[in-house]
């Protein structure tokens, strides 16, 4: 058990049967955290030795403390004066007095701010043991309350945690949710330069076809070339689209869903709970993973729309420029 100072000890009683009234003996008292011992043998010179003892429970504390030390001093009439040494390393010397009635002793004293009253009654040092036991009961009663209210703060905070995380992945859907109607306006335009370009090529084909076709026809090469260099630009359109679809995470005709590990899967979990379901975040949450999750659909649908036409618009384009090249007589 850990040893400590006397600090504020409050004041203590036990009733017992009587002794004689010879101040030589054992007093013990008692109070609703603590119990204190003072056995003292009186010399005919009225010189007192002995030893004092304490058995005591911090107000939070969850040991029983226990303090000792030895007693000399005098007694004379109904008066003791005592000197306490405390046994503890640094302990010191505590000053105190007290009067004597019949079997019952009031002794006071303490030192630099930490005062102590005890009203003694003559009794056995077994009495004094077997406060051990009550005070056992106490420490562990509050050690238990404290873990109780240790457990309780826990939950709490975890509880409020997952709360916070509902808001965290409200807000991160609809972040989401704001940013995808821009996406769509530029995968839309993305996709109508594809069928754009191909209306160039076609006509500069056309137009190739239409000029003179001598050997080593120069207007021919140059158009060849001009719709060379507008499939380029195309191309650049599909990197562009590529891109968009990076930002999203699309790939294999799907973006993915939120990772059940992040914000939005706790959260989601969190919502299914039975107590959370009717909470304002959580209905909250729940339209806004609906909303999330309609903005998905429409999302991979334009980027399905855009993959379908670059793949009909390039096919057309790579067969525009072989056309161009074979009419100019240039090597592919």
């Amino acid at each position: 058990m850990k040893r400590s100072l006397i600090s504020a000890i409050g004041y203590c009683a036990l009733t017992v049967a009587a002794h004689a009234a010879d101040i030589s003996g054992t007093y013990v008292g008692t109070a609703p955290n603590s119990s204190v011992m003072l056995q003292l043998v009186q010399s005919q010179g009225g010189n007192v030795l002995g030893r004092f003892e304490q058995f005591y429970v911090a107000p939070r504390g969850t040991q029983v403390q226990i303090i000792n030390g030895t007693v000399n001093g005098a007694a004379g009439g109904h008066t003791v004066v005592l000197q306490i040494k405390l046994a503890e390393a640094f302990g010191g010397t505590i000053p105190a007095s007290g009067d004597l009635d019949g079997n019952t002793m009031d002794l006071s004293g303490g030192r630099m701010g930490a005062n102590f009253d005890f009203h003694l009654v003559r009794s056995s040092a077994a009495a004094f043991q077997s406060q051990l036991r009550r005070l056992d009961t106490l420490a562990s009663a509050q050690a238990q309350m404290q873990a109780e209210a240790a457990t309780a703060k826990k939950q709490l905070k975890q509880m409020q945690e997952r709360r916070d995380n509902v808001v965290s992945a409200t807000h991160e859907l609809r972040q989401f949710d704001d940013q995808v109607p821009a996406i769509i306006v530029t995968i839309r335009a993305i996709t109508k330069t594809f069928s754009q370009y191909t209306t160039i090529m076609r006509g500069k084909l056309a137009k190739e076809g239409e000029v003179y076709n001598g050997a080593g026809s120069f207007p021919r090469n140059q158009i060849a070339f001009e719709i060379n260099d507008i499939g380029f630009r195309a191309q650049d359109q599909r990197y562009a689209l590529n891109d968009q679809e990076m930002s999203m995470h699309y790939a294999h005709g799907q973006i993915p869903q939120p990772s059940t590990q992040g914000e939005v899967g706790r959260a989601t979990r969190f919502c299914t709970e039975p107590a959370q379901m009717r909470t304002a975040s959580c209905a909250d949450f729940a339209a806004s993973l609906a909303s999330y999750r309609e903005t998905v659909d429409k999302l991979e649908d334009v980027f399905a729309k855009a993959e379908a036409a670059w793949s009909t618009e390039h096919a057309a384009q790579r067969e525009i420029k072989v056309q161009a090249f074979d009419l100019a007589g240039l090597s592919r």
